[in-house]
């Protein structure tokens, strides 16, 4: 069956989808030979149009007011690209944004996608630039408006007809819309219909071999990109995962820590045959922080152990060996105490207070307030700061959020709420997550990496 391309381009107020708004779009229909049809408007984006994008576009304020809002051409742009490839180029800047604003009218749009400037890069190597505007000026495109969305959607069309004039470089397209996936080496069960249908959104997905039991877990932003990736991948680990799935399922999230946190639950829980293949070298021993009688920080070296409210883990490794070199350093450079930090166990003071680099916790001769202080920059380093706190991300659809509670750094649960929930948070309302000695690292990992997560203090109230 031959393929059908739409080919899209759009100008928007800006570049974040979750803000700006699309003020035109283009549609180009081609069937891999001639074009065979073409819709146009400006769109009325509710908003002001900034001043750069007048003088990059021409389009202005008074241009779009009285145009149509987007879900007045909605129905109309997903009749004209159904059954089609949307091809633009940088194509995820346009997908993502025609995208969202579905999202907003409560509509998942989804297509399979090609990128020109990736098939330029493949089919005209050695160009010193694969920008749309470059690629004009080199295929000697004529086009009278640049920075117009039904124009430049012309542009992009054209270079994919020049580029499909040989045979091989239709073949690297078909590559890349399935992002290198051969359905020849698909299990009979899996077709690439079947990945692509899978959903761009954030969530879990399961493996399932023939008698459905699952082989692995996986988290990602985008579970259908994630998976292609798995089926494109030929690495020996790759085609052993390929050669058993039999079935696919997933859990949509919405929210990037749950997904986190839900693989990590569900690897614990279910313990799949290809995950634990894959996990690096077990860490057997930690290291762990409590509070003694005294009101002393305490760090010891021991087999892994669950973590509660009381415990802190603050490090894992391979060998109690290992642990036991990395907190004589710490020692070293935080001055802390060897009989608080295990490393000595012996009646009366430690060697280093012999030695003058202790100042003496273990004769009682320094209080635990000044102590702690440097006990915590050595927790506080390595640990996500045992706090109770809220944390808000996006939800599964439009107007829905995700709340996440923790509980002196422990994820104790989550809800979904919806802009109509009351703010009132009651923890019996939650589904809970089990508290696991790996979700400090997580989150460290997680909140280092996305410094603009939005979490805040929660209070909890009696009763709660």
């Amino acid at each position: 069956m031959e393929t059908k391309y739409a080919v899209i381009d759009i100008e928007t107020t800006g570049g974040l989808p979750q803000r700006d708004r699309i003020i035109e779009i283009g549609i180009i229909l081609y069937d891999g030979e001639k074009e065979t049809g073409r819709f146009g408007s400006l769109i009325d984006p509710g908003i002001s149009i900034p001043p750069q994008i007048t003088r990059l576009t021409g389009i202005t304020t008074e241009m779009v007011s009285g145009q149509p809002k987007f879900y007045e051409v909605a129905k109309e742009i997903v009749q004209f690209t159904q059954g089609a490839v949307f091809v633009a180029h940088n194509v995820r800047f346009d997908y993502n944004f025609i995208r969202e604003e579905f999202s907003r009218l409560g509509y998942t749009y989804t297509r399979k996608q090609l990128c020109t400037k990736r098939l330029a890069r493949l089919s005209l190597p050695g160009l010193g630039s694969y920008s749309l505007e470059s690629l004009i000026r080199h295929l000697d495109i004529q086009v009278k408006h640049r920075h117009r969305a039904l124009d430049d959607a012309y542009a992009a069309c054209a270079v994919m007809d020049h580029v499909f004039r040989l045979e091989e470089n239709r073949e690297k397209a078909i590559e890349l819309i399935h992002q290198g996936v051969k359905e020849s080496r698909l299990p009979a069960s899996i077709s690439l219909d079947y990945l692509h249908s899978l959903p761009e959104a954030c969530g879990i997905y399961y493996f399932h071999n023939r008698s459905g039991d699952v082989i692995y877990v996986g988290k990602s932003k985008n579970i259908k990109d994630r998976v292609l990736q798995h089926f494109a991948d030929h690495t020996q680990k790759a085609v052993h995962l390929q050669q058993q799935v039999d079935s696919i399922t997933y859990e949509i999230t919405g929210s990037e820590l749950l997904a986190l946190l839900r693989e990590n639950e569900e690897i614990k829980k279910i313990k799949p045959e290809i995950n634990r293949a894959l996990r690096k070298k077990e860490l057997p021993y930690g290291i762990y922080a409590t509070v003694d009688e005294k009101g002393f920080i305490r760090f010891e070296v021991d087999k892994a152990r669950p973590v509660n409210e009381n415990t802190v883990l603050i490090k894992k490794f391979s060998t109690p060996a290992n642990a036991r070199a990395f907190l004589s350093a710490a020692v070293e450079r935080y001055g802390l105490c060897q009989k608080l930090t295990s490393l000595e166990r012996s009646g009366g003071s430690c060697f280093h207070y012999q030695i003058g680099k202790c100042r003496g916790a273990c004769q009682g001769l320094e209080p635990p307030e000044s102590y702690n202080e440097r006990a915590l920059l050595l927790q506080e380093k390595l640990v996500f700061p045992q706090k109770t706190f809220l944390v808000t991300e996006s939800g599964r659809s439009q107007g829905e959020t995700t709340v996440l509670c923790f509980r002196q750094g422990i994820c104790i649960g989550y809800q979904y709420k919806d802009e109509y929930s009351g703010s009132f948070l009651s923890e019996e309302d939650l589904i809970p997550l089990p508290a696991d000695e790996d979700t400090p690292s997580i989150l460290r990992n997680y909140f280092s990496k996305n410094p603009r997560a939005v979490w805040k203090e929660w209070r909890v109230e009696a009763g709660n």
